[in-house]
């Protein structure tokens, strides 16, 4: 049997955790680490590769460009080297050695910034990174995760597969935010199949997508410096702020309680969406996304001496 790789891209498994809270209230997690590369950003740059590549707009031998710090590269290396594409990746100081070697070794180009921007810190540097390189070479194709409707194009699937396994029995949906596809994707299929399911959002603390203060966001991977394009903000029914601390202590919860190792956003989603379980009068069917495989995180969320650093303490409770 010919299976290419694009088939073991989603359709990933959901599963129902275990003793989330006093009353009968079920949490499901979508395990999107399960995909191919480790993350859910398979979905997105399967979509954007797959439908370039049928409209013409990317050729077999061309060079993708994206700016990410982990996931969004990661995915992108995997696929172009599966469609004959060369990679750019465009990341900046707080990549994670671990990252960047997976991208490499896929074959993709790792270019790092050393300044922030005056105004887009990091992640503006990276974008201004990326036009520079696009300006000096136009057969250049720019995936640009933080704009392209693609992006929440592929997440109308994952929502759909959760409702359809649930048939449609899911009262709220937790998602965090950073591009905000994953967000608007979940939000879109939702609205389409008119199912009263309510989403929340968790924000990081520091992120400013909506409408809060800037400030040091320490979680690779959520919220955003940068506002996102893709975003409207009326789409969340709900949303939540997660500190750096709650997410790593999501993190080794989820590790301990669910036997799951997971990123940042996962834990912070986990500690956010126990709390509110625990908090609820009635029993509630919820549901969250595991975002990606958390082996990328020992350097940051599962290193003491990474926690010490940030937050003072090391937290592993």
């Amino acid at each position: 049997m010919n299976h290419p790789i694009e088939d073991c891209i989603g359709n990933t498994p959901l599963i129902k955790l275990k003793n989330v809270g006093q009353n009968t209230s079920i949490l499901y997690a979508k395990l999107e680490l399960m995909n191919p590369s480790g993350s859910m950003k398979d979905r997105v740059a399967l979509n954007i590769l797959k439908k370039g590549l049928k409209s013409g707009k990317i050729k077999e031998g061309d060079t993708i460009i994206e700016s990410s710090s982990g996931n969004m590269g990661i995915a992108l290396a995997h696929l172009c080297a599966h469609y004959g594409l060369k990679l750019i990746v465009v990341t900046d100081p707080n990549s994670n050695a671990l990252n960047r070697t997976i991208m490499q070794n896929y074959g993709a180009d790792v270019v790092e910034v050393k300044e922030k921007s005056e105004k887009g810190g990091w992640h503006g540097a990276r974008i201004d990174k990326v036009k520079s390189l696009l300006s000096k070479n136009s057969d250049m194709y720019w995936t640009n995760q933080y704009e392209n409707h693609l992006n929440p194009e592929a997440h109308i699937n994952t929502m759909n597969e959760i409702l359809n396994a649930l048939d449609g029995n899911l009262d709220y949906m937790f998602v965090s935010a950073s591009s905000c596809g994953t967000l608007m994707g979940c939000h879109q299929a939702i609205k389409a199949s008119g199912s009263k399911t309510q989403l929340v959002v968790i924000d990081a603390e520091g992120s400013i997508l909506f409408d809060r203060p800037t400030g040091n966001k320490v979680i690779p991977g959520h919220g955003s410096s940068n506002q996102s394009i893709l975003l409207d903000s009326n789409a969340a029914d709900l949303v939540l702020l997660a500190k750096g601390e709650e997410c790593v202590e999501g993190c080794h919860r989820l590790l301990r309680e669910q036997g799951i190792m997971a990123g940042g956003s996962s834990g912070g989603a986990y500690y956010a969406a126990t709390k509110f379980i625990a908090q609820q009068d009635r029993s509630v069917t919820c549901a969250m996304i595991i975002c990606d495989r958390g082996e990328r995180y020992f350097e940051t969320i599962y290193n003491p001496n990474w926690q010490e650093d940030k937050f003072g303490s090391v937290i592993n409770n």
